[in-house]
């Protein structure tokens, strides 16, 4: 019900935010007033939470990346936006007919102002962009919801469960070794975004941890002998997989030979999160929502 509403809002607000300029005639000071609030909305957007965000998850390349946005706003605005300018803009200029105007550098034939159209190339382009990027963001925030209750009750592991606000990982909950003071990453929503996102921070700090354990990488052998196993004993080990939780169980006989060895992949617990996500929903959101939870189909047979 909140994502609706929440989907219902963005509609709203997008229709009103089309209607503002087309329901009257708009002078230059509600015309100032309108892209101030707009401005002030996407800064504080950009300097509060996308750029934060940005240098913490990637701080070596945070700088080149915002450059290139930087650079590449400025080229699709001197070249492919349309610019205007008013008869006090011609008057600084000079005034009269085909008076050369400094800011565009070109001559003009009438002194109550112009704008000049930009090319058909940027409206189409506008267009695609927009809709690609509505569509695309849609169906990543709309799609095979998984709650969090839902996740809990089906035992979903890893990057599926944690996707849906379940604070679940092997390394946090049963840390050992360079795991001491690990910190899980985990979102809420439980849709396909969410799960595309916690991706992303777990491929931020497996980065992360491989960059600190190679700096403080001890002395020492690079491997040792086991030894011989107990007869007549078992053993279960946990070890958090890039997909979630693995579990081994293995057994030994008399003879200390192992007598049973059994293995469960992650997938073995996510496929019916996968089919719980996908009730209600159209058939073609399944791949979207497949590729999402990145399962394993012999996983689910081990």
């Amino acid at each position: 019900m909140i994502l609706v509403l929440y989907c219902l809002a963005i509609v709203l607000f997008s229709l009103l935010g089309g209607y503002l300029p087309l329901s009257r005639k708009l002078t230059h000071l509600p015309l100032q007033v309108y892209l101030s609030l707009s401005a002030g909305a996407m800064l504080g957007a950009a300097f509060f939470h996308m750029l934060p965000e940005s240098a913490e998850l990637a701080p070596g390349q945070f700088g080149l990346w915002m450059a290139m946005g930087v650079i590449g706003l400025y080229m699709v605005e001197r070249f492919l936006s349309p610019h205007s300018h008013d008869t006090a803009d011609l008057d600084r200029g000079g005034g009269g007919d085909a008076d050369c105007h400094p800011a565009c550098g070109h001559a003009h034939r009438d002194a109550r102002g112009h704008v000049h159209a930009a090319p058909k190339i940027a409206g189409w382009s506008a267009v695609a962009g927009l809709s690609v990027h509505t569509i695309l963001g849609g169906m990543a925030l709309g799609s095979a919801v998984l709650a969090q209750g839902a996740a809990e009750g089906l035992g979903l592991v890893g990057p599926a469960a944690r996707a849906s606000g379940v604070p679940l990982d092997t390394r946090r909950n049963f840390p050992y070794g360079p795991y001491e003071d690990f910190t899980v990453s985990v979102s809420g929503s439980g849709d396909v975004y969410s799960r595309a996102y916690v991706r992303w921070l777990e491929i931020q700090k497996s980065a992360e941890l491989v960059s600190g354990w190679l700096d403080a990488l001890p002395e020492g052998p690079l491997a040792a002998e086991c030894g011989p196993l107990r007869p007549d004993a078992g053993a279960v080990s946990l070890v958090e997989g890039w997909r979630g939780q693995i579990c081994h169980v293995a057994l030994t006989g008399p003879d200390g030979r192992l007598r049973h060895y059994k293995v469960t992949d992650p997938s073995f617990h996510n496929w019916q999160g996968l089919a719980m996500a996908l009730r209600d929903g159209e058939i073609s959101d399944f791949p979207l929502c497949n590729k999402s939870f990145n399962l394993s189909y012999c996983g689910r047979d081990l």
